[in-house]
């Protein structure tokens, strides 16, 4: 009588771990599925970006507002690109593609020209685009060194 109970015991402590362990595999499934990296708008920046619209049409059509925006010409802008592109660039992880070397020195130049705080000039937060800003320059003072 006492083994049966015990044996009683012993399955209703496995039924109870089985049930707890499903529990707690929901809630982690649950946690997994909220968390963002990244926000939705942030990853279509490639078709939908300042980058990829604006500065790309006045490249194209409007070299004067390329230029008030940048405060050079395309050409200069693309010599400039060649000489830091290698400095700034960062390799893409399974995480997250990195930011292209085009883009941020498009950020600090207009950061650089109009003296915007961090926050209104774009929306990849403040920590990174001091990051950006500041590896750029470094970038650019190595280079003329």
């Amino acid at each position: 009588m006492n083994r049966i109970r015990k044996k009683n015991n012993v399955i209703r402590i496995k039924q109870l771990l089985r049930q707890l362990c499903d529990i707690a595999l929901d809630d982690l499934e649950v946690l997994l599925e909220k968390r963002i990296w990244t926000r939705p708008w942030i990853l279509k920046r490639k078709e939908r970006g300042s980058s990829a619209l604006l500065l790309e049409e006045l490249r194209c059509e409007d070299i004067g507002g390329f230029k008030s925006i940048l405060r050079m010409s395309p050409d200069i802008f693309d010599i400039l690109l060649s000489c830091v592109a290698p400095k700034i660039q960062r390799m893409n992880t399974i995480m997250r593609e990195a930011i292209p070397a085009k883009l941020k020195l498009e950020i600090t130049l207009d950061f650089l020209s109009s003296g915007i705080n961090y926050r209104k000039l774009s929306p990849h937060g403040d920590r990174t685009l001091s990051r950006i800003v500041n590896s750029v320059v470094g970038g650019v003072l190595a280079q003329k060194k």
